[in-house]
């Protein structure tokens, strides 16, 4: 069936492509999907999911909630093994966090923890429901041309020979960057190229009794390796679910390291010297993937009838856990982008410019030896102006209002995390006992509030 022209049209059918034609398919928008699905034995990054996504995939999404795995913390392991806790539980039952979050900033009531995204049966599932969709025509072909008048698009060409001519188009080609190159949009480049070597461990059954064991496994980790102590510079992400834990390390990709074995196996090392020990739990090692990339955004991801969405706009650090929420904020303002074309991409010029100002908290967190008040205060403070620049871009006028007031408050430091009224939910751990006991400490039985003091921000946790 050949696809229908003067629609607009989605390119690329990997996660921000089919969470775009959701969106545009709630608002009654007849358009068009291309691209063929990710393969379904592929690696997948991009699991650990953020607050501004967990409650806005919960909420678009309730259909796939079995593919949402509960977390209840993320946990920051410097390089001398102390660490410094977030609890997800604690911060979003506090009543000035609830109020400020579903109330001020418009996020929505749907879950009360976060998520991994089990991507493994989520992608799949949701390009089902996508191309079932009597909304989306939905081809195969990737684009070889883009046809250019002006600031727009006239046609898109397609592998096939087919020629199609959008109304608007989306695109989600991430690094391939298909709009960009058209229209000579060139990628600003945040810092030197990386090197991510990632991998999944698994186990033999689906139970592992994810909700009822230990705190580790419902808890995001992120592990600065340091070169005089590990022998090179890296951060690790551990990211338990059933059935299976995603690793990874991101490196400095013109750095001295060793073989993709041995960076895991360094890994694992340093995991277990934490009391987080991913082989134990996961012994079947699985397909090890090296990947290297580079960070990057655009000044203007946007145009007379197209736009940009997920990484294609913009992608940052892989620790950040920020990709699925930029997919979902550029694809909720996609039917909007319809109706007013400018004003929609002046407000994602500026959600790219705050979002991209967090990179240098994660390069800060890969190179440090003890969790001290500066890394905590930049990744709890850049925690909360994601809320804010959600707010600006996708919210109504009042939350957008409130959005940027926020963001305007956080960069002046007259709001504050103390502010907030729930210090139970961050505390620090010191390197030994008492950092492996909580890891490995049963649901229900974890340290007491007393013996886990909250980290006050102009202290250092050493």
């Amino acid at each position: 069936m050949p696809l229908p022209d003067q629609v607009p049209v989605v390119v690329g059918a990997g996660l921000a492509g089919l969470l775009t034609s959701v969106c545009l398919s709630k608002a009654g928008v007849r358009h068009a999907l291309l691209g063929p699905p990710t393969p379904p034995d592929a690696l997948r990054l991009g699991e650990s999911v953020d607050a501004v996504g967990s409650l806005e995939l919960a909420a678009l999404l309730p259909e796939l909630a079995e593919h949402l795995i509960r977390k209840d913390n993320v946990a920051l392991h410097a390089a001398g093994g102390q660490c410094s806790v977030l609890d997800f539980i604690a911060l979003l039952s506090a009543p000035r966090v609830r109020s400020s979050a579903h109330g001020l900033f418009g996020l929505p009531r749907s879950t009360p923890w976060l998520f991994h995204l089990q991507r493994y049966g989520f992608d799949p599932a949701l390009f089902e429901r996508c191309v079932a969709d009597p909304l989306v025509s939905h081809g195969p072909q990737r684009v070889t041309e883009v046809e250019a008048e002006g600031d727009r698009v006239a046609a898109l060409h397609l592998e096939d020979g087919a020629v199609v001519c959008p109304s608007h188009v989306f695109d989600a080609t991430n690094h391939v960057r298909l709009l960009g190159k058209a229209f000579g949009v060139p990628p600003q480049l945040l810092g030197g190229p990386k090197v991510t070597v990632f991998t999944r461990y698994l186990r033999d059954d689906d139970g592992c009794d994810h909700l009822t064991g230990p705190n580790w496994l419902r808890t995001s980790h992120l592990m600065a390796l340091t070169e005089a102590r590990h022998g090179f510079n890296g951060l690790v992400w551990c990211l338990p679910m059933p059935g299976f834990v995603s690793v990874g390390v991101s490196l400095e990709a013109d750095a001295a390291r060793p073989d993709d074995a041995t960076v895991l196996d360094v890994a694992a090392r340093a995991g277990v010297d934490r009391g987080v020990d991913w082989r134990g739990r996961y012994p079947i090692p699985g397909p090890v993937q090296a990947l290297r990339h580079q960070y990057f955004f655009h000044e203007r991801p946007w145009g007379g009838n197209w736009m940009m969405v997920g990484g294609s706009a913009f992608t940052m650090h892989l620790g950040a856990s920020s990709g699925v929420s930029i997919a979902l904020a550029t694809a909720r303002v996609a039917p909007g982008f319809l109706r007013r074309p400018q004003a929609v991409g002046r407000r994602l010029e500026g959600y790219v410019r705050r979002a991209i100002a967090a990179q240098e908290t994660y390069d800060l967190l890969q190179y440090s030896e003890q969790v001290d008040q500066a890394a905590v205060e930049r990744w709890v403070h850049e925690g909360i102006q994601r809320v804010t620049n959600h707010a600006a871009l996708c919210g109504t006028p009042a939350h957008r209002l409130a959005g940027n007031l926020g963001w305007w408050m956080l960069q002046r430091r007259l709001l504050t995390w103390p502010g907030f009224g729930c210090p139970d939910a961050l505390f620090t751990l010191p390197a030994g006992e008492a950092s492996i006991g909580w890891m490995n400490a049963r649901e229900g039985t974890a340290l007491p509030v007393t013996e886990r003091p909250p980290l006050a921000l102009g202290e250092s946790a050493g």
